[in-house]
């Protein structure tokens, strides 16, 4: 069945987390999935809509780093969007690829994710079967917890997501780790250096930092391509 892809381009954080949120309000006057994409205006974070980024994050730093907050309509915790490639997907009720089992709804868009990724290094099979056990303080920190069905390349994530399910659709934000961030860039920004220790272990990159904009480029086309192609 046809996908919509939606490619908002380049916006706040605020305007990118509105954009989903508004997308997901108004899926039940969609028949098909939609694939958004969109880019960031200057450094941006967003965390879950339950977390509490004051515990978090040093706030007085964000804002001395001009970094952009926002609050995602999905859950999940802290994710810093400097070196990462994010997309959404928002998908009907009434449509094949919606369940309303979560981990099947995660299974079905990051498996598709799976064979872009794939396609994009030549790597072999990176889907995660299980949880990985990592510090209790990085379960706030999306790069430093990886949980089933993210991405993992040698024991490290290089893909993950969250999601809102309502009576009406789903919602998924992904994440695509392209490069890793500067750590030193970081450090001033988490509360807890632990966290940061726990992003280093757990989380990798797909490409030198220099590569970054070609890299967004070929993920969005082969992102595009995979979903647009997918048996659903």
């Amino acid at each position: 069945m046809k996908w919509k892809v939606l490619d908002t381009g380049i916006s706040s954080a605020e305007e990118n987390m509105a954009a989903d949120a508004s997308l997901l309000n108004e899926v039940s006057d969609c028949k098909n999935p939609t694939l958004h994409l969109y880019g960031w205006e200057g450094l941006a974070a967003t965390y879950g809509y339950f977390s509490k980024p004051d515990d978090l994050l040093n706030l007085e730093a964000i804002a001395a780093n001009s970094v952009q907050l926002a609050r995602r309509p999905t859950g999940g915790g802290v994710l810093f969007h400097f070196t990462d490639f994010a997309f959404s997907i928002i998908v009907p009720k009434s449509h094949p690829f919606y369940s309303t089992n979560t981990l099947r709804n995660y299974a079905s868009v990051n498996r598709v994710v799976e064979h872009a990724v794939r396609d994009f290094i030549g790597a072999e099979s990176l889907f995660l079967e299980e949880d990985i056990a990592s510090k209790p303080s990085a379960r706030h920190f999306c790069m430093g917890k990886p949980t089933k069905y993210d991405l993992i390349r040698k024991g490290k994530k290089i893909a993950g997501a969250a999601q809102r399910r309502t009576k009406e659709g789903l919602l998924h934000q992904g994440t695509i780790h392209l490069a890793l961030p500067n750590w030193d860039d970081l450090s001033s920004l988490i509360k807890d250096s632990s966290v940061l220790d726990a992003m280093r272990l757990y989380s990798a990159g797909l490409v030198d930092f220099d590569r970054l904009p070609k890299a967004r480029k070929e993920i969005k086309r082969l992102l595009i391509e995979k979903f647009c192609g997918a048996d659903v």
